[in-house]
């Protein structure tokens, strides 16, 4: 199976997570939320919408604009460089607050972790692509939390 096909079936089966996760939730658990758990849970979701349409509006007001191929890098874009990848990953954290249960929770970690695998798989390609201007872009944005982490050595370092 090649890289492409893997990375669709990847993708393809964590886009129906959240699916799966009311699916697998107890209707006990879905009868009982309590009100905690529906204000984090709620507020993780409407924080994922807002994100996804804030993101899809920039990318589509930037890349209307320009013919030739490029990545965006205005909006949220500044902020991040894969805000719909945020957002999907706050989507299913505001799902399993919701429909907490231990499989659930293992599920959500297992999705973040290979979640940032792709996202990490997809920054060595436009490094490819675009070169030292994504090189650059890429120092400066962090890839799926907008926060600064400085560490006191690289870690995953892209080769140049």
């Amino acid at each position: 199976m090649n890289f492409i096909n893997s990375k669709f079936i990847v993708t393809i089966f964590f886009n129906e997570f959240p699916i799966l996760a009311m699916v697998m939730a107890q209707r006990e658990e879905i009868l009982s939320i309590n009100i905690i758990r529906l204000i984090f849970g709620s507020f993780f979701l409407l924080i994922s919408l807002f994100i996804f349409v804030k993101s899809a509006l920039d990318y589509s007001r930037y890349i209307s604009k320009k013919k030739e191929k490029i990545f965006v890098s205005q909006g949220l874009f500044l902020r991040v460089r894969f805000p719909l990848s945020l957002c999907v990953i706050l989507f299913n954290i505001g799902l399993t607050i919701l429909f907490f249960s231990l499989l659930i929770s293992i599920l959500t970690f297992l999705f973040v972790f290979v979640w940032v695998v792709v996202c990490r798989s997809v920054d060595n390609e436009l490094y490819k692509k675009f070169g030292f201007k994504y090189y650059d872009y890429k120092k400066k944005v962090p890839m799926i939390l907008p926060l600064k982490i400085s560490l006191p050595y690289k870690i995953f370092e892209t080769q140049k």
